[in-house]
C-alpha cells in the first residue's frame, strides 16, 4: 500500500484507483455476493453469501481481457412471470450442460410486474412411478396383497393422519389411518404405468412479502410445476399461506385420493376477500383443473363450491381450498 505503513484513507483510495485506470495494465478482482439457498430440516434457508470472482485487466478506463466467472451455476430452473394482470406464465429453462452437485436440483426465480428478478429458492428432486388416485381397500384385501405381491416395507408410522405404511415389491403403496368423514380406513395407490414422475421437496420458506408453512402434514412433496405455480400465486399476493400438505415422498396421500404425484395441494382458508384474490392468482398460474371449496363456503369465482348435504352437516373441504394444477401450463424451454 502506498505511504508506508500509514493507513489509507477511503478517499486516497479512491484517487489511486482514478491514477491506475488512466494509466492502464492493472488487473483486477471484482467479488460479487451471490445467494445460495440450502435445506436445513424442513426449512429452506438462505445460507451465507458465497463469492463470485470475476478476473479483468483495464487500460485507460476500458475492459481489455475477457471476463471470466469461477463458479458460474447452471442449474434447471422454473421461470414463473407475472407477465399480465390475468395471465400468469411459467418456463422451466433447461441449459445445455447442468453443474455438477445440481443434476437434481431446480432453482425456482420469480418476475414481478415490473420485470425484476426474485430467486426464490433451491430444492432438491426425485423420482418416482406414478400412482394412480387412492381407493379403499379393506384389511382382508391388504393382507392378501401383501401375500401376493411382496412388502418391500411395512412400518407403523405418525405422518399426520396416516398410521400404517405398506410399499409394496411394484411400489404400490397402501396407507391406513383416520379420515375425517369416514373414520379408519385404508387406501391403496397403485402404480399407473406410465412414464416415471419427478417430485419436489417443499420447505416452510419466505416467499418476499408473503410466506408458506405446514400445519398437521408431512405431505410435503409436489410436482415441479405445481411448486412452480403456488410460488407465483404466493409471490403476487403477499399473503401467508398455511398448506394441510400435497403428497407424501412416495407420491402417495392418505387421507386424500387425489393429490398423488403432488397434482392438488390443500390450503387453509383467509378471509373471504383475500381467499378470492388467492383462488384468482392460483389460476392465473396454472391452477386450472379445478379448484374446490366446501358446501358452506361462498362462492368464488374460479372454484367449484361441494353440493350442500340433505342434512346441512360439514363437507370435506369446509376447513380448506383444494387446487389440482395443470402439468401443460408449464412451457420447456431448451437454452
Amino acid at each position: 500500500m502506498p505511504g508506508g505503513d500509514k493507513k489509507e484513507t477511503e478517499e486516497e483510495k479512491k484517487e489511486r484507483i482514478k491514477k491506475e485506470l488512466k494509466e492502464g495494465g492493472k488487473k483486477y478482482t471484482i467479488k460479487i455476493p451471490e445467494e445460495k439457498t440450502i435445506a436445513k430440516n424442513d426449512k429452506i434457508q438462505i445460507a451465507e453469501k458465497p463469492r463470485v470472482e470475476i478476473k479483468l485487466t483495464v487500460k485507460g478506463g476500458n475492459v481489455i481481457s475477457p471476463i471470466k466467472v469461477s463458479d458460474k451455476i447452471d442449474c434447471v430452473a422454473y421461470h414463473i412471470y407475472w407477465n399480465t394482470e390475468t395471465e400468469g406464465k411459467i418456463e422451466k429453462h433447461i441449459p445445455k450442460e447442468i453443474t455438477k452437485g445440481y443434476e437434481n436440483k431446480y432453482r425456482y426465480i420469480y418476475h414481478d410486474k415490473d420485470g425484476k428478478e426474485h430467486e426464490i429458492c433451491t430444492v432438491d428432486k426425485h423420482e418416482i412411478k406414478p400412482k394412480n388416485n387412492g381407493i379403499f381397500k379393506s384389511t382382508s384385501e391388504i393382507d392378501i396383497l401383501s401375500t401376493r405381491i411382496g412388502v418391500k416395507s411395512d412400518d407403523n408410522v405418525i405422518d399426520g393422519d396416516t398410521r400404517r405404511r405398506i410399499v409394496f415389491k411394484n411400489d404400490d403403496v397402501a396407507e391406513y389411518g383416520k379420515h375425517p368423514k369416514k373414520g379408519n380406513i385404508w387406501r391403496i395407490y397403485t402404480c399407473s404405468g406410465a412414464s416415471k414422475v419427478e417430485l419436489v421437496k417443499m420447505g416452510d420458506i419466505v416467499i418476499l412479502k408473503g410466506s408458506l408453512s405446514f400445519s398437521g402434514t408431512k405431505r410435503r412433496y409436489t410436482s415441479p410445476g405445481h411448486f412452480a405455480g403456488l410460488i407465483g400465486a404466493i409471490s403476487e399476493t403477499g399473503f401467508k399461506i398455511t398448506s394441510l400438505g400435497s403428497c407424501f415422498y412416495w407420491g402417495s396421500c392418505f387421507p386424500s385420493a387425489e393429490h398423488v404425484n403432488g397434482k392438488s395441494v390443500d390450503t387453509r382458508y383467509l378471509d373471504d376477500v383475500n381467499e378470492q384474490k388467492f383462488i384468482t392468482s392460483m389460476y392465473k398460474y396454472g391452477f386450472r383443473v379445478k379448484q374446490i371449496v366446501g358446501a358452506h363456503k361462498k362462492a368464488f369465482t374460479h372454484a367449484i363450491r361441494e353440493k350442500m348435504p340433505v342434512n346441512g352437516s360439514s363437507t370435506l373441504h369446509d376447513t380448506h381450498l383444494h387446487s389440482e394444477f395443470l402439468e401443460s401450463f408449464v412451457i420447456d424451454k431448451n437454452q
